[in-house]
């Protein structure tokens, strides 16, 4: 969530993983997750967010306040099977 919360945390996040799949630096990130998509040590899983990300301007994707977010509570409840009665 604090991802989420925080935009420059999120490219801080891309840069990292861009420079650990060895991307070429020096171009701006959304041309690194082209280049990233094409490389062929990674899964067909991370190409295809590659390219998705690629595609998108990290600045416009919506941000979540706290009170946006579940409560530990609800994560639980989402996540706990339902037991039959």
């Amino acid at each position: 969530m604090a991802f989420a919360r925080d935009p420059a945390q999120l490219r801080q996040l891309c840069t990292v993983f861009l420079d650990s799949v060895e991307a070429p630096a020096g171009k701006d990130p959304a041309a690194r997750f082209v280049e990233a998509a094409k490389l062929d040590g990674l899964e067909e899983r991370a190409k295809a967010l590659c390219s998705l990300l690629a595609e998108t301007d990290l600045g416009t994707l919506p941000h979540f306040a706290a009170e946006q977010a579940p409560s530990a509570a609800d994560e639980g409840a989402a996540s706990s099977p339902a037991i039959p009665s």
